[in-house]
């Protein structure tokens, strides 16, 4: 029913109706796509649905999305009970990682789906200490100067996003700095940071994706947001931010480095950079403060909606208007816009900020 879908309604009777129209359609979003969560792609867009109503508070108030879900992601654990080595094989760092946190949180708490998913997770660690997105592997540079390697990526080496987000995961389940296997992808991501003080984006565009997915994860597991590497990523992020407050970079930055950081603004990259901001300066910066506002400022209201030309997507009121391209699937080969990009990051990025603020 896309118009139910459109709206955010469906609620079962009883339900809490959703109090802006951003909440109506993640609830709505939440509540088509949960039933159909079995395959990896869409358990990844459960995972962060999820992720990003928790943030906001929604699984307390809006219980059938969230139960849905974690139905299908349990199931789907649950299908998946083979042999290590079987499992290497049919299961994804990139979307368990997501998986084990949206359990974790959803639960306020450890669940046996989750804790099963991290120690998987540790098993996929590769040698150097990172991890990737769908490998357990080494990195064998010759690899992709074979003249028909696949979109120069005949294999899948650990990358820095990946690596980042693995330990946010798993800062959730209570590993911290002086595990081993923190300790070694901390220091995996540190001797990838570039001169500027970024981070390449393998799986997002580019440098601001690569960079909040690089820090974050690090920062919780207890690395010091005064540590060099730290600041030096956090100083590059402001200065790549635009006078307005927002963020944006093309996919042009793969074919041209020295445009790092730069292009058209957008929802996705301006909340991932906010979200880098709060974690390093705290949620009282003032940068941070500018990227919030560019956010609250440029959501749809019901009359840009109603406006083809403003909305060219025929998003309802209360998403953001992205008509650019911030996904990666192959750098300097094709890029992907994920519809819901600009809905789920920006909403992690305002309800960060508001609980930080002690918004309800």
């Amino acid at each position: 029913d896309t118009a139910a879908l459109s709206r955010g309604d469906a609620a079962e009777e009883g339900d809490t109706e959703p109090a802006t129209p951003g909440e109506a359609f993640l609830v709505g979003v939440g509540r088509h796509f949960t039933g159909m969560a079995v395959g990896h792609g869409l358990l990844l867009l459960g995972a962060l649905l999820v992720v990003g109503g928790t943030v906001r508070g929604l699984s307390t108030r809006y219980p059938l999305p969230t139960e849905s879900l974690l139905t299908a992601l349990r199931e789907r654990l649950k299908a998946n009970q083979l042999p290590l080595p079987e499992q290497l094989e049919v299961m994804l760092p990139w979307a368990w990682a997501m998986v084990a946190m949206a359990l974790h949180r959803a639960r306020r708490g450890s669940s046996g789906a989750g804790d099963r998913g991290v120690r998987w997770m540790l098993a996929m660690q590769n040698d150097d200490g990172g991890w990737a997105a769908f490998d357990r592997t080494e990195h064998r540079q010759w690899m992709e100067y074979v003249p028909f390697a696949d979109h120069n990526a005949m294999q899948d080496p650990s990358c820095p996003d990946i690596t980042g987000r693995v330990l946010e995961c798993l800062s959730w389940h209570g590993l911290r700095c002086g595990d081993a296997a923190v300790d070694r992808a901390i220091r995996y991501i540190q001797s990838h940071q570039l001169p500027q003080g970024c981070f390449f984006g393998r799986w997002g565009v580019n440098y601001i994706y690569g960079t909040w997915q690089a820090v974050i994860g690090p920062i919780r597991c207890g690395e010091p947001r005064e540590a060099e590497w730290i600041r030096r990523a956090g100083a590059w992020m402001k200065s790549v931010q635009k006078p307005d407050g927002s963020f944006g970079e093309s996919a042009d930055t793969y074919e041209d480095p020295s445009l790092m950081g730069t292009g058209p603004s957008t929802a996705s990259q301006t909340a991932w950079g906010a979200m880098v901001l709060q974690e390093i300066y705290g949620s009282d910066d003032p940068d941070l403060a500018r990227a919030i506002a560019w956010l609250a400022r440029t959501q749809l209201t019901p009359e840009q909606a109603a406006d083809p030309a403003a909305n060219p997507d025929g998003d309802p009121a209360g998403s953001w208007c992205e008509t650019e391209f911030t996904g990666t699937g192959f750098p300097k080969v094709f890029y992907l816009r994920y519809h819901l990009y600009r809905l789920y990051f920006p909403l992690m990025a305002l309800g960060r900020y508001a609980r930080a603020h002690g918004a309800a």
